[in-house]
């Protein structure tokens, strides 16, 4: 603990917040605070927008150095996160905005993204317009994902996003359409799709034919590589390191920082510093297929959807940047926590 701050007591925000924990600095100092006894000043007035901008404005994800930026459900760094917008995702302003925070529309959801990750301007690859699928699917279809997609609980716009799902991936469809969503299964995951980015294919299912997706009982225990060798000979050289929100080393980590200082110190390779950037690196990875020096990605940690990485190291084992308690530890693919979020695999190695 670095002191008590008394009720009322003003702290800057610098960073989202990790979970329940708000990063803060105050009188030049560095830490965190919980989330429920903090309340966020946007610097509005009367929920009025100090943002810039308008409503149909055309607006392009910028500033964030390559990590992405969390489009909230709510005009605030502690609500819930939407989905991790890429850089340079093209994005429409909509009536709402609160202080910094812009009321935006991506593809069919409406959320906020602070001012400061956002510039005018259209995206270079607009999001194409979604094909409806006319009703063709039905229980047993192998559907192909068209774009980037949010994968949700239940068969609504507000339901829970579980991850998001890329383009190109191959979906079983498990029954009819309902309020415009299909149930689907993703490498054996269920939710809900909705049906104006899926369209019918023959193509194999994605995470049966060894493209990603836990596809066996036990993970892979694939022959190490000499790149994959020196991935874990350098990440186990940090052992015990602490973990810190939105660091990428030397001294600190938080979980794809941690990855993006292995690789660029050992294959010389940028993936970016944020866990999205580095979920599409490299090639696709089956459970089954695993070999030391694979990303391994999780979902539902410490918030829904895709929020976690690690390094296999093997043995079904993996060293990750885990949380502020433990720091880089290693840990079991095979536990009950990480088996229940597996997310997929990458391979970055490329011997």
């Amino acid at each position: 603990m670095i002191t008590v701050l008394a009720e009322g007591t003003s702290v800057g925000l610098r960073g989202d917040g990790n979970g329940s924990w708000v990063p803060v600095v105050c009188a030049g100092k560095k830490g965190y605070v919980s989330a429920q006894f903090v309340m966020i000043n946007d610097g509005g007035t009367g929920g009025g927008s100090t943002s810039g901008y308008s409503s149909g404005d055309q607006v392009v994800v910028a500033n964030t150095g390559g990590q992405g930026v969390r489009l909230r459900s709510k005009a605030s760094s502690t609500a819930s996160i939407i989905v991790v917008l890429p850089e340079g995702q093209g994005l429409v302003v909509r009536s709402g905005s609160s202080g910094d925070w812009v009321a935006v529309t991506y593809r069919t959801s409406n959320g906020f993204v602070h001012k400061d990750y956002l510039t005018l301007g259209t995206a270079s690859t607009p999001t194409p317009t979604p094909t409806s699928d006319s009703g063709a699917l039905k229980a047993n279809d192998h559907a192909l994902v068209t774009d980037l997609v949010n994968f949700r609980e239940g068969a609504s716009l507000t339901a829970n996003v579980i991850s998001s799902v890329d383009e190109g991936t191959v979906v079983l469809v498990t029954g009819a359409k309902k309020n415009g969503f299909y149930p689907v299964q993703v490498a054996g995951f269920a939710g809900f799709i909705h049906g104006d980015y899926l369209q019918y294919t023959n193509k194999d299912l994605t995470g049966v034919d060894g493209s990603g997706g836990v596809t066996g009982d036990q993970p892979g225990n694939g022959a190490i590589t000499p790149q994959g060798r020196k991935m874990i000979n350098y990440a186990m050289k940090y052992l015990g390191y602490p973990y810190v929100w939105a660091t990428h080393g030397p001294d600190t980590f938080d979980c794809s920082g941690f990855t993006y200082w292995v690789t660029l110190k050992t294959l010389k390779a940028d993936i970016g510093a944020g866990t999205w950037s580095q979920s599409i690196s490299g090639t696709a990875v089956a459970y089954s297929d695993l070999r030391p020096g694979d990303l391994v990605f999780f979902q539902n940690t410490f918030t829904w959807g895709l929020s976690h990485v690690g390094i296999y190291i093997g043995d079904g084992k993996f060293i990750h940047a885990e949380n502020e308690t433990t720091g880089v530890v290693i840990s079991s693919l095979t536990s009950t926590y990480y088996a229940t979020r597996w997310y997929g695999a990458r391979r970055i190695t490329t011997d």
